[in-house]
This record gives structure tokens, C-alpha cells and sequence, in this order.
């Protein structure tokens, strides 16, 4: 019996919005369908394999190998080429038209699913909201990580449930449910204190705006109501608060601009100073993947990632894997420039990959990049819903 690999993906990636909404109850549920993400993933990357696709897997298989050699830490290196890894094979898979229909297709065929999970999840955010263990104190505050093992966690999963939300019922006029089911998620994610995340709140109400609010005339009517309802909203959450507190907390750093990044100035400036030190050999193939968690803990006393992908690359997988992580990306310009025609829709789909790129890291937030690839899916699948209509 043959495996329909792109329902079994389909369904772990709608799986995986409430189990990491609800990460506390069951810590080893994401890493099960994980595995059968992964395993989908492969097995559509080996299937109709393209020159391109060769180039990307022996890159990739390179960057294992260099990586094992020098790497202390295997375990560490193991898993976050891991990640690396079902990042780029996911984002270049994109650009395959069988993929992306198929994978389309499979999530359209579980309406009901979907539907119960959205629901679910959003009445367990509710729920969340009135239980005092649902917050977390931390040195700058009292932030929200609801049924999360953190606050990145459970906005990771409210950015799944709002890309769910958006793909679900983008054919549909229910303007009241689909703004009252965008309201737990975004206020989770204002509450949690994760600032990066902000963007993602922004491109979904965006989305909204453009898609859900029909006529001109609604559109004039609800801008000012929607911009002064976000900025009380903002004002008075926890990503304020964050925003407040880390600019002048001088345990972070003395300097106000650095300590509102919460250190990402000081770390990135120490990692790129680790790169450029380096022999040029490793400036090539890089130091493995544990490398930068040895460097910020041993220079910046956290044992953290860089925080910005370029430059964990760079210490990780050096020039090889940068170039790799480029050809990406080229490869996924291309696929929205031929399946996304909108200007607006890529600004917004760029807007939401590369901010936390930058600032915070894509492939080791992996729930994140299932939330991009839902957003992708909507915006392709919205205009070709909008030529075919036209002929």
C-alpha cells in the first residue's frame, strides 16, 4: 500500500498547531510528528528529483560530513543540521508545482479536521487566559506562555492557527467568525512578551484586512478603528512592557539600544568577530553547529544560538552553507514571482520570513516555518483562485 506523503504532511502540520499550543501536557507529541515530517518531506524531495535538487542534497550531505568532523557537541550539531536541513528541503520543495498542489489539495480535503482544531484550539487559549500558571515570571516581567513550554513556543503555535485560520475559510464571508478567531492568537502572542513575533500579529491582521474586508467602503471604515485598536493593544501588553523594561535594564547591557535587542548586538558582534578569527578552512566549511552555543557561552555566558541565521550559518556551516542557504532562497524568489503576482502578497510573505530570520532565527523555529508555508499556500492559491474566476 502506497503512502499518500502529502496528506500524511498535511496532517501532522495541522496536528502540530495545538500540540504546540498544549506542549505542557504531552512534551514528546511534537517531536512524533516531527518525524513524520520529516519523513514526508524526504520522501517527496527523493521523488521526480531535479538537477537542482541535486545540487541541494549534496550541499547539504557536505555540511552533515564537514560538520561530524569538527563538531564537539554531536548531539547539538546533529539535531540543528537537522533543522537546518528539513528547512531548506521544505522551502525548495516549493518550487515544485506537484508539491505545492499536492499539498494544497491534501490540506483542503481536511475541512473537519481543520475546523476542530482551530476551534479547539482557540477555546484552549481562552481557557489559558484565566489560569494563573499560565504565566511566567522572568527577570523583566510577568509573561504569558499559556499551555507552551515557552512563550516562543505558543506563539509559534498561534502563528500555525492563524495561518489555519486564513487558509481554512478564505472562500468564505463570515466577517464575525473570522475576526473573533483571530483574536486569541494574536492576543497570546501580544501577551507573551516574544516581540519577534509581532510581525507575524501584523502581516495576519494585514491579511485580513485585504482579504476578509471586501468593499472600499468597509475598508475606510475599519483602518482607523483597526490602527487604534492595535496601538491600545500593543500599548498595554507584554511585548510594551518587554520593549519597556529591556531598554533599561542594565543587567542586560549599559547600553539602551543593546539591551533593548536583549543582547543581540553584543552576541552578534562577538559571533561575527568568531568568524572572522577563524582559519580559513572553517570560514568554508564552518565548525559545526554547536559551535556558536560554545562561543556565546563562553564569551557572552549564555549557552545560545546566534539568534540571526547569516551568521549562525556562517560560524555553523561556513561558505558552503551560506551559498546553500542562498540557493534557498533564490529558489523561493523564483516561486513566489511565478506563483505569487501580487507585489503586496510578497512584501507581506518576505516581511514575515526574513524579520525573524534576522532577529531571531527561521530554522530552529521550525513551527514557525510551517505557519510561512501555510501563508505561501494562501497567497498562491488565492490568486489562482482569483484567474480562474476571471476567464
Amino acid at each position: 500500500m502506497k503512502v499518500n506523503m502529502h496528506r500524511v504532511l498535511a496532517v501532522a502540520i495541522i496536528l502540530f498547531c495545538i500540540s504546540s499550543l498544549t506542549y505542557a501536557f504531552w512534551p514528546p507529541i511534537n517531536r512524533v510528528l516531527a518525524l513524520f515530517i520529516i519523513a514526508a518531506l524526504v520522501s517527496c524531495f527523493l521523488t521526480n528529483i531535479r538537477q537542482k535538487d541535486v545540487i541541494i542534497g549534496l550541499g547539504l550531505i557536505g555540511v552533515l560530513f564537514f560538520s561530524i568532523v569538527v563538531a564537539e557537541d554531536m548531539a547539538q550539531n546533529l539535531e540543528d543540521w537537522l533543522y537546518w536541513a528539513v528547512t531548506c528541503i521544505f522551502l525548495v520543495l516549493m518550487g515544485r508545482e506537484s508539491f505545492t498542489t499536492g499539498l494544497t489539495n491534501e490540506l483542503r480535503s481536511f475541512r473537519r479536521l481543520t475546523d476542530i482544531i482551530i476551534y479547539a484550539s482557540n477555546l484552549l487559549l481562552v481557557i489559558s487566559f484565566f489560569i494563573p500558571s499560565s504565566y511566567e515570571q522572568s527577570t523583566v516581567g510577568v509573561y504569558y506562555l499559556g499551555f507552551g513550554y515557552s512563550s516562543h513556543t505558543v506563539c509559534c503555535g498561534a502563528s500555525i492557527l492563524l495561518a489555519l485560520t486564513r487558509f481554512r475559510y478564505q472562500n468564505e464571508h463570515s466577517f464575525l467568525k473570522q475576526t473573533l478567531l483571530m483574536i486569541p492568537a494574536t492576543l497570546a502572542i501580544l501577551e507573551s512578551g516574544a516581540r519577534t513575533f509581532l510581525v507575524s500579529a501584523v502581516v495576519f491582521w494585514a491579511v485580513y484586512f485585504i482579504y476578509v474586508l471586501k468593499s472600499k467602503k468597509m475598508k475606510i471604515l475599519a483602518c482607523p478603528v483597526m490602527v487604534a485598536v492595535a496601538l491600545i493593544a500593543i500599548m498595554n501588553s507584554g511585548l510594551m512592557e518587554k520593549f519597556v523594561a529591556t531598554s533599561s535594564n542594565q543587567y542586560i547591557s549599559e547600553d539602551a539600544l543593546t539591551a533593548m535587542s536583549s543582547g543581540r548586538l553584543e552576541f552578534w558582534q562577538i559571533d561575527l568577530e568568531a568568524f572572522a578569527a577563524l582559519d580559513w578552512i572553517y570560514k568554508i566549511i564552518g565548525k559545526g553547529f554547536d559551535y556558536v552555543y560554545e562561543v556565546n557561552s563562553s564569551q557572552y555566558g549564555l549557552r545560545i544560538w546566534a539568534h540571526n541565521d547569516i551568521i549562525n550559518i556562517l560560524l555553523s556551516a561556513g561558505v558552503i552553507g551560506f551559498l546553500v542557504y542562498t540557493f534557498v532562497f533564490v529558489e523561493v524568489r523564483k516561486w513566489m514571482k511565478e506563483s505569487v503576482s501580487k507585489r503586496s502578497s510578497r512584501m507581506l510573505l518576505w516581511l514575515y520570513v526574513l524579520v525573524p530570520l534576522l532577529v531571531n532565527g527561521l530554522f530552529l523555529y521550525q513551527h514557525y516555518l510551517y505557519s510561512f508555508i501555510l501563508l505561501a499556500l494562501f497567497f498562491a492559491n488565492r490568486e489562482h483562485s482569483e484567474k480562474t474566476a476571471n476567464l
